[in-house]
Order: C-alpha cells, then structure tokens, then sequence
C-alpha cells in the first residue's frame, strides 16, 4: 500500500491466480472476495486468514479439496444438523441439497491440524435463515443458525 492509499483509506488487496481479488478486513490478517462456486455456479464470499499478505499453497489445495468433497460433506452436515434438538424435524437431506446453498467459506492460515474452518449455506428450508458449520477438517464440530 502507498502512502496516498493509506492516507485516503484504501483497502489492501490480494490478487491471486486462482481467487483472483480478496480485500484485506480492517487491520487483521483477514481477506475476502467473491468466488464463482463450481459446484452450484454462484458466487459466494470466501475469506482467508493469510501471513505475510499471500495466500499459502496449502490453503488453496484444501479449498480445492473442501469444493471436491462437498456434495459428500453434505450428508454429513445434515446428519450433524439433525442431532441439534432445535433443528431435529427441519433438515432433510433432499431439501439441504436442493434449497441450501453454499454462501461463505472461511479458511485459516492451514498452518497445522485440524483444519478448522466455516462454511455457510443460505436456506429457505426454515424461515430464510443461514446455517453455519465450523468444521475441524472434514468432521462437523459446531452449527449456528442465524
């Protein structure tokens, strides 16, 4: 960032080869930007905890590997969803499938195991609300429904 970008307040940026463009949040270690999702064609917000302002090679190997796994990742969040007493009747898989739909991924630094990380889906199966799942690599660890 030059001097006149820091003075008129403007925001630092990552431009990758693969997630193209990604902001930098405030002062943190924070960046995000819209991505084309191959899996439903739609753009979702996709953010990254990065050092040293670049994306590392393993981050974007396990997003690689999150989008690939996904429609298996599914019946996992559904069956995860359904233990949760407050959701227990709402959630089916054929509806998950059909009326959830991925719209943010939050990755860490991917700097050691377990992975843990966030994806929402935006959903009209209960009152037009966003389902989140922080996961611990590929195991359902927490939902928040907001």
């Amino acid at each position: 960032m030059g001097f006149w970008d820091f003075i008129w307040g403007r925001t630092e940026k990552i431009d990758h080869e693969f997630f193209g463009e990604l902001a930098k949040v405030g002062k943190t270690d924070y960046y995000e930007g819209e991505f084309s999702f191959k899996l439903t064609g739609k753009n979702l917000i996709i953010g990254f905890y990065v050092d040293n302002n670049e994306l590392s090679i393993a981050q974007e190997e396990f997003f690689k590997l999150v989008e690939d796994k996904l429609p298996e990742l599914r019946h996992l969040l559904v069956d995860f969803g359904r233990k949760q007493t407050i959701i227990k009747d709402v959630i089916t898989y054929d509806h998950f499938m059909s009326r959830a739909i991925p719209c943010y991924m939050c990755f860490p630094k991917c700097d050691k195991q377990p992975y843990i990380w966030d994806i929402s889906f935006d959903s009209d199966i209960d009152q037009d609300k966003t389902y989140t799942f922080q996961m611990q690599d590929f195991t359902p660890a927490e939902l928040h429904i907001h």
